[in-house]
């Protein structure tokens, strides 16, 4: 008997499912052929010394013996593309037990089955399975003989299941009574059967003269059951056919497959022939008896004589022959096949691959070919195409490419409009030019995006200089062709697109501009405030000023509307030259208004001021043809941030300064909520607070205090914030000042001190001990439930004291000082520390300061921001701290915007420090993210 070498392919036929189905019994597996992604069940480490579960389908495989594992994972890569198709295979596992793995196609690449014990098939299960397979199979008991067997093997054989049963000893087990060559190693092969070994062996069949291939798999059956043998036919060289899974393979390709033997004549043809020759049977004609007598088969039938007399294949020949009043066109592959025992050539392998259609497309492809050509010739637009020489690889950096294209595009091909726009007189002169002859420049945006959208562009803007000084406006389109990872060719498309331009030009101005006054109109002046605000800082502060002319109506009435203008005509210009030296864009709204957009001021002061001086700008005398006349104004201003943080509330507000001015005749009014006459909506905002507190509208965020010396996260200030569901963002100053003079100071400074408690408790849980800090308003410190409720809340969970800091102001203790001291005192006898607020800003007295239970002052921004540059402010921020050592107090200063300033106060010995440079206020998301990203430290511990 002589066994196969290791790693020979197995060829195990693809089978219908078992008659006796297995699910639930092992362990299920799914696998992404597409991907080689595998997943496979939980139990799978009963099969497996490795507790690690297979990614891959080799890995899986690499578990198991008893089949070539390359040769499986193929053919199970086969099974993918066939949905409905079923396989089985007998494996053994790393402890020699059988293993039955099972496999269906679901759909197109996803394969899903089982791997399943042998010991698990009890009796009659076992036999059914064997009797299901489509292999001839057997299974013995090694002591009993024959179990079962299905019509397969005895077809094999020739021995009925009851000659069969009759066979017994181990080496008629493993011939099958059938007489075989008994090699010397025979009985080492018994030996290996008996240790649980799977063996691929080959016998040779007394009849027929057919050699055999044989699995012989022992099945391990457990305690008290006695060990089986499956034997398996897997390979069986047919003398009049190739096994059925290259039949299969064969009939599964799309073009004509004729096995021809050595004197023309078809032997074996497959599924497209069968088709191709529909009504005529193939075997056993030669090719010009195929093609109905058609003589121009003659030369292909002495090809195929040629082939097999000098053994030598010619591929890729063409064929064209009519058939059945059609031309077809082929491509031809003729290549001889040799007797495995002799080495004579004995056939050829005809493959005719059907390429008519394709012959078809070529010629109107030919013909469609003149008509482009006609077509780019006569185009209005410039169609070009240029080569990248050499070509750019397109995994290199994006400037790096951007830099290269313009080194290395040239033009290849353009037609006449292409010609006309370069300034070329042909085409042909053109060619070999770069295409970026004027430089990169203002064009490397355009390349850029060329590059990062895939090599594609779509009517993207561009120009050229002319030689006569003119300028174009082009548009190009384009699309690069990459081949091996390189940009080799771009084609595009460039229209002149000037007239065009110049018109949208003329539209957009006027859309954007008063006619009259060639100021911006009311649309302009919106979009430039939106874009400033969507630009600029949140902190940035600016304003909008909105001037209305005094007693117009009157000047045109009586003097008519020529007048009229020719005086409007005359405020923008002064409106221009007053406020020429600052960043201020002015516009008209319409009849006699007109705005001041300031997208930079330091202070509102500065509004205020520019206000005055457009006042007295506008106040000068008018010449309108000789007749002289004066025009006063009057001036609303709305701020940002500090009032509106929007157009719509800019443009109210500063209405409604404008007509305060006007009624009070008071030339400049600041808008003041105070005046607003539609009360009405705080009313409505205050009802809508109480909601929002109730139904957890608000939100909380933490911006963090560092201590300056030992470079370590004190904590962080908790900062309330709505989002409103219809209104958007309201900006605290608009919600808190309404209630602070409303009862609902009360319920909003309860739900912030919970909710700040709880994160608080749930960072230290983290191990990030931090303080955290709340402010409280003048009417918290009438409260005199207050510490209570702080106890409360600090007991619920479980945070200590000294972690909670509760923020005041000056102003808010000159309300009632002795219960503000009452109240302080109680909070500070918990363990809560107490801090002054905004420092400075305030009118408490020293006295005041001196009794009440603080433990630190904060110095307000406006101190800190400009102490660099203002001497007044540095003496500030210096007294200040020395003032709060000498009363035994910490000092922490707010509104730090940049490290000089930073390390300016850690020299004057400035305990702790807040602002926009250490930390933005961000949610509590993305506290524990923006430490891990700081140099910050934090305690470690409590």
């Amino acid at each position: 008997m002589k066994a196969i070498a290791k790693g020979a392919a197995s060829e195990t036929a693809f089978l219908a499912p078992p008659a006796t189905p297995t699910t639930g019994m092992g362990v299920p597996w799914f696998w992404d052929c597409g991907a080689d992604r595998l997943t496979v069940g939980a139990r799978f480490n009963k099969f497996s010394s490795d507790r690690q579960r297979p990614a891959r389908m080799v890995d899986l495989l690499a578990c198991f013996s008893g089949v070539d594992r390359q040769a499986f994972a193929d053919q199970l890569a086969a099974l993918a593309s066939q949905p409905g198709s079923y396989r089985e295979q007998l494996l053994t596992d790393y402890r020699r037990q059988p293993v039955l793995l099972s496999a269906e196609c679901v759909s197109q690449g996803l394969v899903m089955g089982q791997l399943v014990p042998a010991q698990q098939f009890m009796g009659t299960e076992l036999e059914s399975f064997v009797l299901a397979m489509h292999q001839p199979a057997c299974l013995w008991d090694y002591d009993l003989g024959l179990v079962a067997c299905n019509t397969g093997f005895e077809a094999l054989t020739g021995w009925n299941e009851r000659q069969l049963r009759k066979l017994s000893g181990t080496e008629n087990i493993l011939t099958c009574g059938m007489a075989v060559a008994i090699e010397p190693d025979h009985h080492r092969l018994c030996e290996q059967l008996k240790a649980g070994q799977a063996v691929v062996a080959e016998v040779q069949l007394e009849l027929a003269a057919r050699p055999v291939r044989m699995r012989y798999t022992p099945l391990k059956m457990g305690p008290g059951r006695s060990d089986l043998l499956l034997l398996e036919c897997i390979s069986i060289d047919a003398a009049d056919g190739q096994p059925r899974e290259l039949r299969q393979l064969i009939d599964q390709i799309q073009d004509i497959i004729l096995y021809l033997d050595q004197w023309g004549e078809v032997k074996v043809a497959n599924r497209c022939a069968r088709e191709f020759f529909a009504g005529a049977e193939p075997l056993g004609q030669n090719l010009i008896e195929l093609f109905e007598g058609n003589a121009d088969l003659l030369p292909l039938h002495r090809d195929v004589l040629s082939v097999v007399r000098h053994n030598r294949p010619r591929l890729d020949e063409k064929l064209s022959v009519q058939f059945r009043n059609k031309r077809y066109w082929f491509d031809v592959d003729q290549v001889p096949t040799s007797d495995t025992l002799s080495g004579a050539v004995d056939g050829v392998l005809l493959v005719l691959r059907d390429i008519s259609e394709s012959v078809h497309v070529n010629r109107q492809l030919l013909e469609s070919e003149h008509r482009y050509q006609a077509f780019i010739s006569n185009c209005m637009d410039g169609i070009w195409c240029c080569q990248i020489d050499p070509p750019v690889a397109v995994n290199l950096p994006v400037e790096q490419q951007v830099d290269l294209l313009a080194q290395r595009a040239v033009f290849t091909e353009c037609n006449q409009q292409m010609a006309v726009l370069r300034e070329r007189r042909a085409p042909s002169d053109l060619l070999g030019e770069k295409v970026f002859d004027q430089g990169l420049g203002v064009h490397r945006a355009t390349v850029r995006e060329f590059v990062q959208s895939d090599y594609q562009l779509v009517e993207a803007p561009s120009f050229r200089h002319m030689e006569d000084g003119r300028r174009l406006e082009l548009t190009v389109s384009t699309i690069g062709i990459v081949e091996q990872g390189q940009l080799v060719h771009v084609w595009g498309i460039t229209r002149d697109v000037t007239e065009r331009y110049h018109a949208m030009a003329r539209m957009e101005y006027q859309a954007h501009h008063d006619s009259l006054t060639g100021l911006p109109n009311r649309h302009a002046l919106y979009k430039t405030i939106r874009t400033t605000l969507d630009e600029r800082a949140p902190e940035q502060a600016m304003a909008l000023l909105l001037i209305d002319l005094n007693r117009f109506k009157d000047l045109n009435d009586a003097l008519g509307h020529q007048v009229g203008d020719s005086l409007l005509k005359q405020v923008g210009p002064r409106l221009r030259e007053e406020l020429s030296e600052s960043d201020a864009f002015i516009a008209r709204l319409g009849g006699d208004e007109f705005a001041i957009f300031l997208p930079a001021i330091r202070n509102p002061q500065q509004a205020v001021v520019a206000a005055h001086r457009v006042l007295d700008a506008i106040k000068q005398p008018y010449n309108i043809d000789g007749f002289h006349t004066e025009m006063g104004a009057a001036v609303g201003i709305a701020l940002r941030s500090a009032q509106a943080n929007d157009v719509s509330h800019l443009m109210r507000y500063a209405d409604v300064a404008m007509y305060q001015a006007k009624s009070e005749y008071s030339g400049v009014v600041v808008y003041s909520a105070a005046k607003d006459p539609n009360q009405g909506l705080r009313f409505s905002l205050i009802s809508e607070l109480r909601r929002a507190i109730r139904e957890q509208e608000l939100l909380l965020n933490f911006q963090p205090k560092i201590e300056l010396q030992s470079r370590r996260v004190h904590g962080f200030e908790a900062l309330v914030r709505w989002q409103h569901p219809t209104q958007g963002f309201i900006p605290p100053a608009e919600f808190i000042p309404m209630a602070e003079a409303t009862d609902v100071i009360h319920p909003l400074t309860e739900w912030v001190l919970e909710q700040s408690i709880r994160q608080c408790k749930q960072w230290h849980a983290q191990n990030f001990f931090v303080t955290v800090a709340v402010n409280l308003s003048a009417r918290n410190l009438l409260d005199e439930k207050l510490p209570h409720k702080v106890t409360q809340l600090l007991e619920k969970y479980q945070l200590p004291a000294v972690a909670l800091e509760l923020e005041i102001t000056e102003s808010a203790i000159v309300l009632d000082p002795d219960r503000a001291l009452m109240i302080l005192n109680q909070l500070s006898e918990q363990g809560v520390r107490i801090s002054i607020d905004d420092f400075g800003t305030g009118y408490s007295s020293l006295a005041y300061l001196k009794k009440l239970p603080v433990n630190a002052l904060k110095i307000d921004r406006s101190f800190v921001m400009d102490m660099l540059t203002d001497r007044q402010d540095e003496v500030i921020v210096k007294s200040t701290v020395n003032l709060a050592h000498n009363l035994g107090l910490h000092v922490v200063a707010e509104g730090v915007e940049n490290e000089r300033t930073l390390q300016a106060l850690a020299a004057l010995g400035c305990n702790q420090a807040q602002g926009y440079h250490l930390g933005r206020p961000m949610p509590e998301g993305q506290v524990l993210d923006w430490f891990r990203a700081s140099p910050w430290k934090a305690d470690a511990q409590s």
